[in-house]
């Protein structure tokens, strides 16, 4: 501390007024203490750096179905990035490579200089704030880069730490993307699942419509229905045709033609009994009460099985976009091992408290003149 007192008694000695005497105090003893301190004492710090990016693989189809609202796209990898940016200075990863590294006994050594190492006894909330000030990610929304930035009192140390906060913020990554794909394929599976049920739905009421209407499909029934209705009447038309004939030249009591009438009245009988089972709409069990029941349950299975279909392209389709790896981390700088010390930087941070020291007390001398003025002295 020679060169402050020196300094500090040259001022005093001199004829300056005590006004200006005490601005050089204000700028001048703050500056030199920063000088010796950055440059004398202060441990010199590390810095490692590594910038990476997340991206997605680039598949092939489209998944369809509420399964293609889970898998990542260009803007939740954006997204995903502002997420991996946060995750390195919060807690969890703060306490995970701790546990791994030991790295706050290194940060809270006794051979380091007392202002810049952390505290034996720190609280959870002082090493957080130590590890966002030794642990830097920045992040460039236009690129999508992350650079980050380690520094810790060893080259070592801040390589080994880089490389471990880029692993974590891969393992991240990685389980954001299993869980994305693990949802997308659930989801997709439950659809299937659901169309399943319903074509079994549907062809169990198939299947309950035959038994209890003892035909296949109404449909061949009506055909060959209506094959038995057109003989009936060719053979009305026939028969009356005979009972005209007979009648030209037989009594009309003559057996011959009593039999030809009782034949007619048996067919007319008949064909009427099946046209109203044809199409008797009054009647519960006619044929066409039975082809629409028919129709309307072949549309729900028609319908039931062109949902399973689709479903299970969508289920195939998530399951090949999912054997990809959707998203992954590119570094494309990996953390190197530190050769010289890039911080502190006595001159530039000597500078810095210059400027500062010089800004706060102009603020100052602005204030004791207005205060001056207004109170008239």
């Amino acid at each position: 501390m020679f060169p402050v007192a020196t300094a500090l008694g040259n001022i005093r000695s001199s004829r300056l007024s005590p006004a200006i005497q005490g601005l050089l105090l204000a700028v001048l003893l703050p500056t030199i203490l920063s000088l010796l301190y950055f440059g004398l004492w202060a441990s010199p710090m590390y810095i490692a750096e590594a910038r990476f990016a997340i991206r997605g693989a680039e598949t092939s189809g489209t998944v369809g179905g509420l399964a293609a609202l889970l898998l990542p796209t260009g803007s939740s990898i954006g997204a995903d990035a502002h997420i991996v940016a946060e995750y390195i200075q919060s807690p969890d990863i703060m306490e995970t490579i701790d546990n791994e590294m030991h790295i706050f006994t290194h940060f809270s050594s006794h051979e380091h200089d007392l202002i810049s190492r952390l505290a034996t006894d720190a609280t959870r909330d002082e090493r957080l704030s130590y590890w966002q000030w030794v642990v830097k990610p920045s992040f460039d929304p236009e690129t999508g880069i992350i650079a980050l930035s380690v520094k810790s009192y060893a080259p070592a140390t801040s390589k080994k730490l880089a490389e471990a906060v880029l692993a974590k913020s891969e393992a991240l990554v990685n389980a954001m993307s299993r869980r994305a794909k693990e949802d997308a394929i659930t989801l997709a599976m439950s659809e299937v699942k659901t169309a399943e049920a319903r074509v079994r739905k549907a062809q169990e009421a198939l299947r309950v419509f035959r038994n209890r209407s003892g035909m296949l499909d109404p449909a061949s029934t009506a055909g060959g229905l209506q094959g038995i209705v057109s003989q009936l009447e060719s053979e009305t038309v026939k028969v009356r045709a005979e009972i005209a004939e007979a009648s030209s030249f037989m009594s009309k009591d003559a057996p011959a033609l009593v039999g030809l009438r009782a034949r007619l009245m048996a067919v007319e009988k008949q064909l009427i009994s099946e046209k109203l089972r044809m199409a008797g709409e009054a009647r519960p069990g006619s044929l066409t009460s039975f082809a629409g029941e028919y129709e309307d349950l072949q549309t729900e299975n028609e319908f039931a099985r062109q949902q399973l279909v689709s479903a299970m392209t969508s289920l195939e389709t998530a399951r090949v976009k999912a054997e990809a790896k959707s998203r992954y981390v590119v570094a494309f700088q990996s953390p190197a091992l530190p050769d010289e010390s890039l911080y502190p930087r006595p001159f530039l941070f000597t500078a810095y408290v210059l400027v500062g020291a010089l800004m706060l007390t102009g603020l100052f001398s602005l204030i004791i003149s207005a205060v001056r003025e207004h109170a008239g002295f």
